[in-house]
């Protein structure tokens, strides 16, 4: 009788170890070299911490970002094989974003969504073509909300990032990334999918109008800026990280 009560305390204790092993496991993204940060290959490992979990942004409409020294972008960089207007500047955006989720403390990388692609792109053509840089369209009066509806794709919560004036992707990021409320955006946990806008206007000129505070446009006096850059961020409960 020892040895059977002996015999079913180890397989007890062994289970309770196998289950706790099982449960340390977690899927990840997997980074490799020469494309995409992230690709959709998974691998298991034994994790220290889970990623950061925190709230949303206070504020998921961080002020416009301008380059206080604007510039079309520059022949001969690095990045020049990325054409302008083209999707590999997007695609870079989305490379570093996930880079830096992952470097800021491990956080899960966006998906990228083709809905929210539309919806930024069409306010970044927009915004170059009618002369105007807000989060509001000062014509239409339409919010960000109001554009990634119309996309199609409808959020339980959603941020919107925009600039102008930088001339490539490494510069925005970097700009996002020193601000503030625009960073809170990028490393939200709250957020699980994304979408990104470029337009470049070559004939970009000084008659940019910025909103009063009331989606109504001011004198029109600023610019040019040339590159105008978004980002829309969304979750909706049927995606997961």
């Amino acid at each position: 009788m020892d040895t059977h009560k002996r015999t079913l305390s180890l397989f007890l204790l062994f289970s309770i170890l196998l289950i706790l092993i099982i449960g340390s496991l977690r899927v990840i993204p997997v980074a490799y070299a020469g494309g995409a940060a992230f690709e959709d290959r998974r691998v298991f490992q034994l994790l220290a911490p889970e990623p950061l979990r925190d709230p949303p942004p206070e504020n998921p409409l961080p002020p416009p970002l301008i380059n206080p020294d604007p510039e079309p972008p520059v022949a001969g960089d690095w990045e020049a094989a990325a054409v302008p207007n083209s999707p590999s500047y997007q695609d870079l955006v989305m490379e570093i974003v996930n880079q830096e989720r992952w470097a800021n403390g491990q956080r899960p990388p966006l998906k990228r969504n083709t809905l929210l692609d539309s919806s930024s792109f069409g306010h970044s053509a927009n915004m170059a073509l009618r002369n105007f840089f807000a989060h509001c369209d000062l014509d239409t009066k339409s919010s960000p909300w109001d554009r990634m509806n119309a996309a199609g794709y409808y959020q339980n919560s959603g941020g919107e990032n925009i600039a102008a004036g930088y001339s490539s992707p490494t510069a925005v990021m970097a700009g996002w990334m020193n601000s503030s409320g625009h960073r809170a955006n990028i490393l939200s946990t709250s957020y699980r999918e994304l979408g990104i806008g470029y337009d470049y206007q070559s004939g970009d000129q000084g008659n940019i109008r910025f909103d009063n505070g009331n989606c109504s446009g001011d004198g029109g006096n600023h610019g040019p800026y040339y590159s105008y850059w978004n980002q829309n961020f969304g979750r909706r409960n049927n995606v997961y990280q």
